[in-house]
């Protein structure tokens, strides 16, 4: 929407004008300072790469009163225009006595940006950097007109986004409880961002560059995420350190980072450019894994480049997905040997990808890609990487860049000039990159600035030749204008001021005790988050002592927080309709962590086992001698004869009895498909698949067992059918089970094999004979899952040898008997997730205490419980630190509680 300000500034005496006007009196100075704003219609959630950034700006002197004129063809051109404005008024040491503002008092200026992408790359991934830090190179690229901030928010070596979907990621990833983005974080900067004409464009890279915060998957079920994490040696399997690659045949790995990339760019607003990554993947890293080759084979591809292009095929349509199934103008990619000929015409679109060509500026990598019809943006390691020239850092091999980038060489970069004129359109504009291997908080600033203001200068304006005058002017204005109140600041001592004002005001502005209907949360420190256990209502509620909000009970699992963010103004966070939110999705989560796709199989295969067992009891309690039902005898004369026919009844029950013993092997072949699957392929363990499990699961036994039904009624309708006068045609059902058996050992001994090769592979080699004994018995416990021992027993002869024959019986009928109560045993019983779960309900059901805490918060008890927290010198809740610091130390450690109680007071 188009809109026109006026802003008048009246009586300033102290700005001055630079030119007098004819008309003005002999008092220098001007009484008025008016400023007409006018912006045309444009797009307001950002600049996208098609917006009009073009401006102009007018200044006339008018009397003493001084009018300037800003016009912009959208909000972001009319932004540019209050920016060249600021430039014309600048502090004059020697006007009057105390100095004084002067302006231009006549001066037009057209302008429009060369490129619509001029981008700053910040990486947070190997150094964390606060919010206010980034604020600040945000307030530069402003002043600077650059319109992109490209945030690499993560690597191998941390991962500080707190994703509201996947917590685990942070948890397991960020460097400390305080070295987060959280969501609220991420939007606040975008949200500064746009209003100063500046995209927040954030790059999760993969599939390389990511191990730290993907190694949770095992735990939760999900698989292997990350592949080769921290390996050694490093130089083999990656980049650089850490290493870590993602697994690109998980399917919850594409998952993870869909939800991830939909919740940031609800956060940002970009949706028309989203960047991907998709640099330095280590194929020697894929190259170790057995099951990534076998699914390469499966689908026929001839190397690893194949599997490659198809992660970044998945990848850009679960984007799509993501990005409310429309697919963004630019999907950018960095420069690979993926993205050079023949695999760019292959596998990638160029009316969709951008490659962000990063290699030397004298590399062909660019003159081809733009041959090929794809846009580029350009960031060529010799010229417009900022962090080099500091030295090696790596302990082997060669670091990325050398000798230092001076802002001369960054402005008088003008790659383009060398490329045919007909492919210039597809420029669309250039990106400095600072990797933070050597660059901390403090370095940042003037690592950063001149020299990214001197790539803002050369992409705004295309100068195709080398003017000296340009050179000199851009010197002067950044070590001549210091003291200007623009300027960015080298040493921040107004940022440590900040720092020591908000620690003396802070104390006075804690969140109050609150009780939100579930749980009271206490008095609380700003911008902390306060943890307790989850209320009753949602899940188990721990014993707490309310003095320290710290949990007495030493086995209390994580996941059975809630948690609940004080702000920095001493205020508990509230939603949009300002309800103070509590969170309460770990409980949630901790409640439905057993309802898992592998738990719903198990689900399965155990009420096959119990029907099959009822249905044998019940064909014994209703037959005699396996033959007949009581009622079916007619004696005649003391003499007993069995009906032959019109049993129908009974043949109902040796009907269903057939039917749940062939479901029985059938669900064991469906555990032993699906583990394969999870094991071997990584895929098909999505809710959508386990319905396919269960329909055939309970489907296939159909097929098997109603052909049996119709050819016994047709050709040997006797008795109950438990005999077979003619036993070829039981073997309608013994082949099918004697398959189904076999094809699950060929399972069994794929999966034996996988696991063999993986534990052998470890990164831990000194572990090596722990690997093998956890290779054994994961072997023995997959046994009696695969049903194993029918195979294994299948070629002993009853008429062998006597104690062969003793020696078999035995074995069979014990695995036989037993083998649903060994699966019930391992799976079950001994398994830790439902084992925690008794537990935590057990100790929800008798625990008082819990309820006791909780009724001190109300009513009557809660002034007096408000006091108490407020009274208590050794207050100290469990901050967010405390809690990741342990979890990254010892996520298993049964001492956890007592761990934080240590860290607390220590």
């Amino acid at each position: 929407m188009a809109f026109t300000y006026k802003v008048t500034i009246v009586a300033y005496s102290n700005i001055r004008s630079s030119i007098k006007s004819p008309n003005a009196k002999s008092r220098p100075g001007v009484d008025a300072f008016v400023i007409y704003l006018s912006a045309g219609s444009g797009a307001a959630t950002g600049p996208s790469l098609d917006v009009d950034e073009s401006y102009t700006v007018d200044v006339l002197a008018r009397g003493r009163v001084l009018e300037a004129r800003v016009v912009g063809r959208s909000y972001f051109g009319a932004r540019h225009g209050l920016e060249t404005l600021g430039q014309m008024i600048w502090w004059d040491e020697t006007s009057g006595r105390e100095g004084g503002l002067r302006v231009l008092s006549r001066a037009s200026v057209e302008d429009k940006p060369t490129f619509p992408y001029r981008g700053l790359l910040i990486d947070t991934g190997r150094q964390f950097f606060p919010v206010e830090r980034l604020k600040r190179v945000i307030d530069g690229m402003a002043a600077s007109k650059l319109n992109t901030f490209h945030w690499h928010i993560s690597d191998s070596q941390s991962f500080p986004f707190d994703s509201a979907q996947f917590p685990e990621m942070a948890r397991w990833g960020a460097y400390s409880g305080d070295q987060i983005y959280t969501p609220d974080d991420v939007k606040d900067l975008a949200d500064y961002a746009r209003i100063r004409g500046v995209r927040v464009l954030v790059e999760i890279d993969s599939p390389a560059h990511a191990g730290a915060g993907w190694q949770w998957g095992t735990e939760y079920g999900y698989g292997e995420l990350a592949l080769c994490v921290d390996q050694q040696p490093w130089s083999s399997y990656c980049g650089e350190p850490n290493c870590g690659q993602l697994n690109p045949i998980n399917e919850h790995t594409y998952r993870i980072l869909e939800g991830l990339y939909k919740e940031l760019l609800e956060l940002t607003g970009i949706r028309d450019v989203v960047h991907l990554g998709g640099d330095e993947v280590n194929l020697d890293c894929w190259a170790q894994y057995g099951n990534i080759t076998a699914a390469m084979q499966a689908q026929n591809m001839t190397d690893h480049h194949a599997m490659w292009a198809e992660f970044e095929t998945k990848m850009l349509h679960r984007l799509v997905k993501a990005n409310r199934d429309e697919t963004p103008k630019a999907v950018i990619l960095w420069s690979s040997p993926l993205t050079k000929r023949p695999y760019i015409t292959t596998y990638f679109d160029p009316k969709i990808h951008v490659i962000q060509s990063w290699g030397g500026s004298n590399w062909p990598e660019t003159p081809d890609l733009l041959e090929d019809g794809f846009r580029v943006i350009l960031s060529h390691v010799d010229t417009w990487y900022l962090d080099c020239g500091f030295g090696r850092w790596r302990e082997t091999g060669e670091a990325a860049c050398g000798e230092y980038r001076t802002w001369q060489t960054v402005y008088n970069h003008r790659p383009w000039r060398d490329y045919p004129q007909q492919h210039w359109g597809l420029v669309l504009g250039g990106e400095a990159a600072i990797w933070s291997e050597q660059t901390g908080d403090a370095s940042l600033g003037p690592r950063l600035w001149p020299r990214a203001s001197a790539l803002a200068e050369r992409l705004c304006y295309f100068i195709s030749t080398h003017r000296p005058m340009y050179i000199t002017h851009f010197q002067d204005l950044w070590y001549n204008d210091r003291s200007s109140p623009r300027a960015i600041s080298i040493i921040n001592i107004d940022r440590l001021q900040n720092y020591r004002h908000r620690n003396i005001t802070s104390q006075s502005r804690h969140c109050p005790p609150y009780f939100d209907g579930l749980l009271c949360w206490p008095y609380t420190k700003p911008s902390d988050i306060a943890i307790l256990p989850c209320p009753s209502e949602t899940g188990p509620l721990n014993q707490l002592d309310p003095a320290t909000n710290s949990a007495l009970n030493s086995d209390t699992p994580v996941a059975t927080m809630a948690t609940k963010t004080c702000l920095s103004n001493g205020q508990w966070g509230s939603n949009s309709e300002n309800i103070r939110e509590s969170n309460y999705s770990l409980c949630k989560l901790s409640d439905e962590k057993l309802r898992n796709p592998r738990n719903r199989l198990h689900m399965h295969l155990f009420a096959s086992f119990i029907m099959r067992a009822f249905m044998t009891l019940v064909r014994d309690w209703i037959f005699i001698d396996d033959i007949s039902r009581t009622m079916d005898i007619i004696y005649v004369e003391n003499i007993a004869f069995i009906k032959q026919r019109n049993m129908i009844i009974c043949k109902v029950v040796t009907s269903g009895w057939q039917y749940f013993i062939v479901a029985n092997y059938s669900w064991i072949l469906m555990e032993g498909v699906y583990l394969h699957n999870l094991i071997v392929w990584a895929f098909c363990a999505n809710s959508e698949a386990i319905s396919l499990y269960v329909l055939m699961g309970w489907g296939l036994p159909v097929f098997v067992v109603v052909p049996w039904i119709i050819i016994r009624a047709i050709i040997e309708d006797t008795f109950c059918w438990t005999t077979h006068n003619n036993p070829s045609l039981f073997l309608l059902i013994r082949i099918p089970i004697m398959i189904s058996n076999l094809f699950n050992f060929l399972l069994f001994l794929n999966i034996v094999r996988v696991l063999f090769i993986k534990f052998k592979t470890s990164v831990h080699l000194q572990r090596k004979k722990m690997q093998y004994s956890k290779w054994a018995k994961s072997t023995l416990v997959l046994v009696p899952l695969f049903g194993a021992h029918y195979t294994l027993l299948l070629g002993f002869s009853y008429h062998a040898d006597k104690r062969v024959e003793l020696v078999w019986l035995f074995f069979d009928q014990l695995f036989v008997s037993f083998q649903g109560s060994f699966v019930a045993l391992l799976y079950c019983l001994l398994n830790v997730e439902v084992r925690t779960e008794i537990k935590r309900a057990w100790r929800t059901r008798w625990s008082r205490n819990a309820n006791i805490f909780v009724s001190t918060c109300r009513e009557s008890r809660r002034r007096k419980a408000i006091r108490r927290y407020r009274k208590s010198n050794d207050y100290d809740h469990l901050t967010s630190t405390t809690l990741r610091t342990v979890l990254q130390s010892d996520r298993r450690s049964n001492d956890f509680w007592p761990n934080v109680l240590e860290m607390e007071t220590g």
